[in-house]
C-alpha cells in the first residue's frame, strides 16, 4: 500500500456477456495541480508593489536586486545603481523561515560589505533543522533606519469559513507565539473588510497616528489577497515611519490552480522547492511522481511516533480558532435511494453508461441518470445500454431546460472542467429540488470552492467534492465512476447493501475500502469519497453524523490522510457522545515525518502546516478519544474484521442471505481487448496508423520523416506506393506537380472552379467543381498514355506500327497533341522534365519508344507532340519500372488503378485553390456568359 491510484487506473476485468456499443467515449485525464504553493519573497513583494491599492505611502517599490552564483556584479549595479549609493540588507530568497535568528540576514551594509557577507555563504551547504541545503539565491534590499516601536506585524491566511486577518503592535525577529499574542479578525467568505473594522479590532495597541496608515494598508493588502488568489500572506517587520509604509519581510503563498483566472496579472510563476529539497533528486523524482502522476498518497508502516503523544490533547483547545457557526439549513441525512434520479453534467458517457450497468445489477426498476446537460450541443438524444436493450436517453443545452423537464431529480453529478464547474454548480444550486451535488473536477481554486460551499450551506445542499470520484451506496445509486468497473463492483458486493458506512478523501482509496469491508464485513452500506482539495465541500464530520442517524449503518470507517483538523472533530463527537456508533480510522501520510522539509502529497489537502495536521499526530488523538485505530494501514481490515465480528456476536448486526445479481452484458470494445471475442474489420489498411504515439506513414513514424528530410515527393511514396522511393524519384514526383499545378483560366477544370467560387460557393464545393472535369478530354490522359504505350511497347510494336493501329480503330493516341504547343513551339514544361529523366533515371524504353512516336505524328502535324500528360505517363511507368523498389506486376498495377492520374489531380488542385482565392481577393461577382459568345441555333419553323 505505498501508493494508491486514482479510479481510472483501477483493474478492469470481464463480465460474462457480450454486447456491441455503436460508439465509445474515452474518459478523459486531467493533470493535477497542487493548490496553495509557496512563492519567493521577490515574486510576493513583486505583486504587491504592481497591484496594492491603498492611499498609504508604499516605500521602497521594487528596489530589490538578487544575486546568484552568475551575477555579474557590474551588471547588476548599472540595472540597480541605489546599490552603490544605499545602505543595505541582504538575505536568502529559498523559503527559509526565521532567517533573522538564524543569523542568515545581513544588515546595514555597504555594496563591498554585501559582497564579503555573500564570499561566506553563497553556495555553500547549510543545514537549517532538519534540512541541509545549498544557498544560492539571495535578495538585496535598501536599509530602512527605524525604531522598535515602528515594527508591526500582519498576517492574513485562509480557513474554511474565510480569511483570518492578524496584527500585532510588536513585530520583527522577536515576534514570538503570534497565535496567542495577536488580535484576529475574521473575514467570513464574501465579505469585505473595512478600515473601520481593522482600526477597532487590530489595532487596538497601536499609536493613534499611525492607525490611519495601517488601517488603509491592512485593506489595501487584503484586497490585493483577495484580488491575486493569496492563501497565505505575511509581512514581519512591517514598518511604518514618517516617509510611509514599508514591507520589510514577507512569506506567501498562492493558490496555484487559479492560474487561468490570474494568469494576466501573475505572469510565468516560479514555485522554488522548501530549502533543502534539492539536495536529493531521488526524494524530487518521487515528489514529482506523486504530484503529476496524480494522486498517490504515501502510507509508512510502523507504530506512532511517541514525541506527539501530547501533542494531539493541546492542539485541539489551543491551536485552532473556529468561527461561529453560520445559520445554515438543514441538509438531508439520506442523499440517495433505490429511487433517486440524477442529472449528469458533461458528455461522460462512459461514466453513465456505468451507473446504468450498476443500477441493473441492483433490480433498479429504472434507470438513475434521467437526462444530461452539456452546453456545446444542441438538445438531442444519447444512446445507452439497459441491460441488454438500448435506449434513449435526452441531452439538453441548458439547465433549466433539463430541470424544469425533470422534476424528479434532486442529485446533480458535474463533470463539468475545473474553469466552469464554479459558474455551473452556481446556476445548479439555483433549483430548490437539487439537494445533492458531486463535483468531479479537481482544481478549482480554493475561494471559488468556499463560496460553493457558503452557498450550499445556506440552501441545505450537500456537495460532495470537488477533486473526488464520488460516493456509493449499494443497491441503490452510484456516482459516476466510482466503484470502477462491473466486476469490480460485483467482486466488492457493491450490488446489494451492507452494514458498514465508511468516508474517505481518496476516490483511489475508497475503492480499496470497499474491497477490504466487502472480505472482512457483510459489506458496505454506503460510502463517500469527499475529496482531496483542502475544502471539500462536505467534510469527514458531515458524513459521520449522517451514518450515526442512518439506522442500516451499524459500524463506521474513516479513512483520513495528513493535512487539515477535521478528524480531531471525529475525537470530539466521540467523547462528547455525539457519536455512538464503533468508529475505526486511520490516517495515512504517517512518514511524512521521514522528510527534512514540507512535503505535499498528492491531494492539495495532504500537507501538513503544522505538527497537529500530521497524520501521526492525529491517529494517536483518535486512539486517545476511544475511536480503533490500527498500528498500520496493513491492519486496517483486521480491526475492522475484529469490531464486525463483535457487533455480529452481540446482535447488532445480523447478516442477510447472499442474492446473486442479475448477468450485465460486456461491452464490445471491452471483451475484445481481453481477447474474449474477435469479429472481421470493416476497413482495412496499410498506409498509415495514428494510434500510437505518433503518426506512422507506411511503417515510418513522423518524425523520421522530417528528420530524412524526405519532402512532399517522399511523403506520396510512402502514402501512395508504400515504398521508401530514391532521391531522385521523389525529386522527380514534385517536378511534376509543380508543372501540372496550373495552366490559365481558359481550361475546362480552372473554368469551373472560377464559375462556382464567383457563385459564391465555398472552397471545397469550387475545387469539386473543377476537379470533376478531369478525364480523358482534360488531363486525365496520364493513365491512359502509359496504358497504351505500355501496351505496344510490350507486345512489340514498331512505333509506325502503333500510330497506324490507332488510325484504323480510329482511336486518338493518348498523350498525343497539343492546342497550342507544336514541335516549333515546344511546351518547356516537358523539356524540363525531359532533361531531369534523361539524366537521373536508369533506363528510359518507353519514354523513347513515345518520343519516336511523337517523330511520326509530328511528321503528318507539328502540334502533335508528346504532351506533358503523356509525358509524365510514360515516364511515371520507366520510374516504376527500373528504379528497384517494384515487381513488373507491381508496377503494371499502380498503372492499372489510376496512380497516375493522382497526379495531376494532386497538382492541379493547387492550381484551382489558387484560382478560387484569387477571385474571392478580387471580390469578383456572379459570373454570366456573355450573349455574343453564344450561338443560338433554334429551329426555323416552330409550331404554336
Amino acid at each position: 500500500h505505498f501508493f494508491h491510484f486514482l479510479p481510472n487506473l483501477q483493474g478492469q476485468l470481464p463480465n460474462p456477456v457480450i454486447r456491441t456499443p455503436t460508439s465509445l467515449v474515452m474518459p478523459q485525464h486531467q493533470e493535477v495541480v497542487m493548490s496553495a504553493k509557496a512563492i519567493s519573497e521577490q515574486t510576493g513583494k513583486e505583486f504587491l508593489y504592481k497591484y496594492i491599492c491603498t492611499s498609504a505611502a508604499v516605500q521602497n517599490r521594487f528596489r530589490y536586486a538578487t544575486v546568484s552564483a552568475d551575477t555579474d556584479w557590474e551588471r547588476l549595479t548599472q540595472d540597480h545603481p541605489w546599490l552603490l549609493t544605499e545602505r543595505l540588507v541582504v538575505k536568502p530568497d529559498q523559503l527559509i523561515k526565521r532567517r533573522g535568528k538564524l543569523g542568515l540576514v545581513g544588515v546595514d551594509l555597504d555594496l563591498q560589505g554585501v559582497k564579503e557577507w555573500l564570499k561566506q555563504r553563497l553556495m555553500r551547504e547549510t543545514t537549517i533543522g532538519k534540512a541541509k541545503g545549498i544557498l544560492k539565491n539571495f535578495l538585496i534590499e535598501p536599509f530602512v533606519p527605524h525604531s522598535q516601536e515602528e515594527e508591526f506585524y500582519t498576517c492574513i491566511y485562509a480557513t474554511r469559513e474565510g480569511d483570518y486577518v492578524l496584527f500585532h503592535h510588536e513585530g520583527g525577529v522577536e515576534v514570538g507565539d503570534v497565535d496567542s499574542k495577536a488580535q484576529r479578525l475574521l473575514v467570513g467568505v464574501d465579505e469585505k473588510l473595512t478600515e473601520d473594522a481593522v482600526t477597532e479590532q487590530l489595532l487596538i495597541h497601536v499609536p493613534d497616528e499611525k492607525k490611519e496608515v495601517l488601517s488603509s494598508f491592512i485593506v489595501g493588502l487584503f484586497n490585493l489577497y483577495e484580488d491575486l488568489y493569496f492563501t497565505y500572506l505575511e509581512i514581519n517587520p512591517l514598518v511604518v515611519t514618517g516617509e510611509g509604509v514599508f514591507v520589510l519581510d514577507m512569506a506567501a503563498k498562492i493558490d496555484a490552480t487559479a492560474e487561468f483566472i490570474c494568469k494576466p496579472k501573475w505572469g510565468d510563476v516560479e514555485f522554488p522547492p522548501p530549502f533543502g529539497r534539492e539536495a536529493y533528486p531521488e526524494v524530487m523524482e518521487l515528489l514529482h511522481i506523486l504530484t503529476y502522476m496524480g494522486k498517490f498518497l504515501i502510507n509508512s508502516k510502523g507504530t506512532a511516533n511517541t514525541r506527539v503523544t501530547r501533542v494531539s490533547s493541546l492542539c485541539i483547545n489551543s491551536v485552532f480558532f473556529f468561527s461561529k457557526p453560520e445559520m445554515a439549513a438543514p441538509k438531508a441525512t439520506t442523499l440517495f435511494s433505490k429511487h433517486t434520479k440524477a442529472l449528469v453534467w458533461g458528455m461522460q458517457t462512459r461514466a453513465v453508461q456505468g451507473m446504468l450497468d450498476f443500477d441493473y445489477v441492483c433490480s433498479r426498476e429504472e434507470p438513475s441518470v434521467a437526462a444530461m446537460v452539456y452546453p456545446f450541443t444542441g438538445d438531442h438524444k444519447q444512446k445507452f445500454y439497459w441491460g441488454h436493450k438500448e435506449i434513449l436517453m435526452p441531452v439538453y443545452k441548458n439547465m433549466a431546460d433539463a430541470v424544469k423537464k425533470h422534476s424528479e431529480v434532486d442529485v446533480l453529478i458535474s463533470f463539468a472542467s475545473l474553469r466552469s464547474a464554479f459558474d455551473s454548480t452556481m446556476e445548479t444550486m439555483l433549483y430548490p429540488q437539487i439537494h445533492t451535488i458531486a463535483i468531479i473536477a479537481e482544481g478549482i481554486p480554493e475561494a471559488l470552492t468556499r463560496k460553493l460551499i457558503k452557498t450550499a450551506n445556506e440552501k441545505g445542499i450537500t456537495i460532495i467534492g470537488p477533486a473526488t470520484v464520488g460516493g456509493i451506496k449499494p443497491g441503490c445509486f452510484k456516482i459516476g465512476n466510482t466503484g470502477g468497473m462491473l466486476d469490480n463492483i460485483l467482486a466488492s458486493k457493491l450490488y446489494r447493501p451492507g452494514s458498514v458506512a465508511y468516508v474517505s478523501r481518496s476516490g483511489g482509496m475508497s475503492n480499496e475500502l470497499n474491497n477490504i469491508i466487502s472480505r472482512t464485513t457483510d459489506g458496505v452500506y454506503e460510502g463517500v469519497a469527499i475529496g482531496g482539495d483542502r475544502y471539500p465541500g462536505s467534510t469527514f464530520m458531515d458524513h459521520v453524523l449522517r451514518y450515526q442517524d442512518t439506522p442500516g449503518v451499524k459500524m463506521i470507517v474513516v479513512l483520513g490522510e495528513i493535512g487539515g483538523t477535521e478528524e480531531y472533530k471525529i475525537c470530539e463527537g466521540v467523547k462528547e457522545g455525539r457519536i455512538t456508533k464503533p468508529v475505526v480510522c486511520w490516517c495515512i501520510g504517517t512518514c511524512a515525518t521521514m522528510f527534512s522539509s514540507e512535503v505535499q502529497f498528492g491531494h492539495a489537502g495532504a500537507c501538513a502546516n503544522q505538527a497537529s495536521e500530521t497524520a501521526v499526530a492525529k491517529n494517536q488523538a483518535l486512539r486517545e478519544a476511544g475511536v480503533f485505530v490500527p498500528r498500520s494501514f496493513d491492519e486496517l481490515g483486521d480491526i475492522i474484521r475484529t469490531v464486525y465480528d463483535d457487533l455480529v456476536a452481540s446482535g447488532v448486526i445480523i447478516p442477510a442471505q447472499e442474492v446473486p445479481p442479475p448477468t450485465v452484458p460486456m461491452d464490445y470494445s471491452w471483451a475484445r481487448e481481453l481477447g474474449l471475442i474477435r469479429k472481421p474489420a470493416s476497413f482495412m489498411t496499410s498506409i498509415c496508423d495514428e494510434r500510437g504515439q505518433e503518426l506512422i506513414y507506411a511503417g515510418m513514424p513522423i518524425t523520421e520523416v522530417f528528420k530524412e528530410e524526405m519532402g512532399l515527393g517522399g511523403v506520396l511514396g510512402l502514402l501512395w506506393f508504400q515504398r521508401r522511393l530514391p532521391r531522385y524519384a521523389c525529386q522527380f514526383i514534385e517536378m511534376c506537380l509543380m508543372v501540372t499545378a496550373d495552366h490559365g483560366p481558359a481550361v475546362s477544370g480552372a473554368h469551373n472552379t472560377i464559375v462556382c467560387a464567383r457563385a459564391g460557393k465555398d472552397l471545397i464545393s469550387s475545387l469539386t467543381s473543377g476537379l470533376l472535369t478531369i478525364g480523358d478530354r482534360f488531363g486525365g490522359a496520364l493513365d491512359a498514355a502509359a496504358k497504351q504505350f505500355s501496351k505496344a511497347f510490350d507486345s512489340g510494336m514498331l512505333p509506325m506500327e502503333f500510330v497506324n493501329k490507332m488510325k484504323k480503330d480510329g482511336k486518338l493516341i493518348m498523350g498525343i497533341g497539343h492546342r497550342v504547343k507544336s514541335i516549333n513551339n515546344p511546351d518547356m514544361r516537358v523539356q524540363i522534365l525531359k532533361d531531369f529523366v534523361k539524366q537521373h533515371f536508369p533506363a528510359t524504353q518507353l519514354l523513347d519508344y513515345a518520343l519516336d512516336v511523337e517523330k511520326i505524328t509530328t511528321s503528318k502535324k507539328p502540334n502533335l507532340i508528346l504532351n506533358v500528360d503523356g509525358f509524365i505517363g510514360v515516364a511515371f511507368v520507366d520510374l516504376l519500372r527500373t528504379c528497384g523498389g517494384f515487381t513488373r506486376d507491381e508496377a503494371d498495377e499502380f498503372v492499372e488503378i489510376g496512380a497516375l492520374n493522382g497526379i495531376f489531380v494532386l497538382g492541379r488542385s493547387m492550381g484551382f485553390i489558387g484560382h478560387y482565392l484569387d477571385q474571392k481577393r478580387l471580390k469578383q461577382g456572379l459570373y454570366r456568359h456573355p450573349w455574343d459568345d453564344i450561338s443560338y441555333v433554334l429551329p426555323e419553323h416552330m409550331s404554336m
